[in-house]
């Protein structure tokens, strides 16, 4: 610092002639309309000479550390950018030692150290400023140090408020980092998919011989025990696509994935079960319906019919035919559908979850009061039809070993039980009445607008019977999909491919319960996929944007501390040697032109604290120790 700046402050008596003479005048104390509050909010505003970058430049002094406390505060929050942008979308660990969370704590800590160093720094920077000053007073080197040391002394500052008591304000706001940075990341629930998981399915890919019916001269007499199962398990579904399922009885894999032990996780993959594949038709009849056309004539005419028909002679195969009248006219023609379905190894999508994931429309067999908690159970993919079934190879289309059962007859009479049904619809004359006979023609409903949620109603017949424009109406179940399929038809494969799919599965079971205990028949083992729920970490960097304004606020408020470090002509500090040199303290003269404190308190440190005619029990004391 120069000579002309110095403050000399000597260790004897000051008497009232040299108070006045060192009370600054008002002039001194105002800088170009500025009071004396405004130069020691911001004291380098007093100051008459100009800062030269040449000056900084050769400074005797650098304080590294403050300032490198500074980069380091400001880098912690790359870090913490880092450490965001690694875990973002990345599973939580229970099992891990290093949680986010414990990283995020560290890297906080390590702010807030590297903060108050800083603080610590410059307060001392700011203290041999201020001691710098021509008109700098007792009680202006002690705000700046109380400033520096207590929060409290910073709130009750009132008008002594300056910059070092606004950069201790806003170091007292680091825990407010915290808050925003662990609120930056969060636990979001989503799925994890495993591919190449083994899967041990419990299922026959083959049905023994005389599987599902017994027969009484080439005709159905009842249902084999494990078929029956099956087939009332089946027949419990009232709709299409519902999930059907029933309990997974091969051995778990060794991974403890997508089995018993699998809590979790639904496992999904393909497994070969015999099943049936079709060979359809398709062809249009014509009709004429429209009373109009026969006055004072009784006409009846068919509305739809499908039939499911079996031979003990073909065994493997059965025939599926449907006639629908499918058009909105009562002159047109019918949708004729002829499709051959013959017994075959079929490669079906499937689904192994735990019970408790059971939807509201899955049906599960189980026996009164078997408890299924814990267990796995397997069905269809709920989220396939037949269309995502493939064929593997047809089965052997031999006839029956034994005359007195069949492998495949039950199903066709399951199915003709079901499906085979006819509906027609007769004029009298003045009124149209229905004759519906099978299950499905008793329950068919009109495609009505309503029923269609069709705002177009002029697209439907009317729904009295006395209409004789009643004609034009159509059933739900004549409704086309995709490639000339209707309703019917599609409830009936979707029926057949779960009986077959179920069967398949009740056969397993079966074979297992007739081996001896911890022995298991051959289950099929496929590679599949696991999903499972899981939690995931996402950042919310609104959270980390404003962890960065905090830190890099305070950072702004610290650095104004450091102004004047090029004035210094070394290393200095707040301890009490350095202090007293500063006030020129006779204690601490010494002949030497001393500058590091180190070598200071070595010239020094053997010193008594009084001198001989002192006994430290004097008025001047601050305190007495005895």
């Amino acid at each position: 610092m120069g000579a002309d700046e110095a403050v000399i402050i000597t260790s004897q008596p000051t008497g009232d002639h040299d108070l006045q003479e060192q009370k600054p005048t008002l002039s001194d104390r105002i800088l170009n309309g500025t009071r004396v509050w405004a130069s020691r909010f911001f004291p380098w505003s007093a100051e008459n000479g100009e800062v030269h970058l040449q000056d900084v430049a050769k400074a005797r002094y650098v304080p590294w550390l403050g300032l490198s406390a500074m980069m380091l505060s400001g880098m912690t929050i790359l870090f913490s950018w880092i450490v965001l942008q690694v875990v973002d979308g990345h599973l939580q660990k229970e099992e891990s030692y290093l949680k986010p969370a414990s990283w995020l704590s560290a890297i906080l800590s390590a702010n807030s150290v590297f903060l108050h160093i800083a603080l610590t720094e410059g307060v001392t920077m700011a203290w041999w400023f201020m001691a710098s000053r021509k008109s700098a007073t007792v009680r202006d080197i002690h705000d700046t140090w109380t400033m520096g040391q207590s929060l409290s002394a910073v709130l009750l500052a009132g008008k002594r408020f300056n910059y070092v008591a606004l950069a201790t304000l806003f170091v007292a706001s680091i825990p407010l980092n915290g808050f925003l940075l662990q609120n930056a990341i969060t636990i979001v629930p989503s799925f994890r998919n495993t591919t190449h998981i083994p899967i041990n399915v419990g299922i026959v890919n083959e049905w023994p011989a005389g599987f599902s019916a017994y027969l009484s001269d080439g005709s159905f007499s009842r249902y084999n025990d494990v078929f029956g199962d099956a087939m009332q398990l089946i027949d419990g579904d009232t709709g299409t696509y519902w999930d059907d399922t029933y309990l997974n009885k091969a051995k778990d894999p060794d991974s403890g994935l997508c089995g018993v032990l699998d809590a979790s996780g639904t496992c999904t993959g393909r497994v070969v079960a015999p099943g049936f594949w079709p060979n359809c038709t398709t062809s249009y009849v014509p009709y004429n319906m429209d009373p109009k056309d026969y006055p004072n004539q009784t006409l009846t005419r068919r509305i739809f019919s499908t039939s499911i028909d079996w031979d003990v002679e073909t065994p493997n195969v059965f025939t599926f035919s449907s006639v629908l009248k499918y058009l909105p006219d009562c002159d047109g023609q019918y949708l004729v559908r002829n499709c051959t379905f013959q017994a075959a190894r079929i490669s079906y999508p499937f689904a192994l979850f735990p019970t408790d994931r059971l939807g509201d429309h899955s049906i599960l067999k189980k026996t009164k009061n078997e408890s299924v908690d814990g267990l796995n159970v397997i069905s269809l993919n709920v989220d396939t039809t037949y269309d995502n079934d493939t064929f593997v190879s047809y089965l052997d289309s031999a006839r029956d070993i034994d005359s007195g059962s069949s492998t495949f007859g039950g199903v066709a009479h399951y199915l003709q039980s079901v499906f085979n049904a006819e509906m027609e619809w007769t004029w009298n004359g003045s009124i149209w009445s229905i004759n519906a006979t099978g299950r499905q023609a008793e329950t068919a409903v009109l495609n009505t607008a309503t029923g269609m949620d069709d705002p177009n109603i002029g697209d439907y017949g009317p729904t009295s019977l006395s209409d004789p424009n009643f004609c034009y109406n159509t059933l739900y179940y004549s409704y086309i999909q995709d490639n000339n399929h209707t309703v019917i038809e599609d409830e009936m494969r979707d029926r057949l491919r779960n009986l077959m799919f179920m069967a398949s599965v009740l056969q397993y079971e079966y074979e297992w319960l007739q081996t001896p205990i911890d022995v298991w028949p051959p289950y099929q083992t496929v590679l599949g996929q696991r999903t499972a729920p899981v939690l995931r970490y996402k950042v919310l960097y609104r959270w980390w944007a404003g962890s960065l304004a905090v830190t890099t606020v305070i950072i702004l408020m610290i650095t104004p501390t450091f102004w004047g470090f090029w004035r210094l002509r070394g290393k200095v500090t707040l301890n009490p040697v350095d202090t007293a040199a500063a006030l020129d303290a006779p204690l601490v003269h010494t002949d030497k032109d001393v500058v590091d404190p180190r070598s200071r308190l070595k010239e020094i440190g053997a010193r008594p604290l009084y001198s001989a005619g002192r006994s430290g029990s004097g008025s001047t004391s601050l305190a007495t120790f005895y």
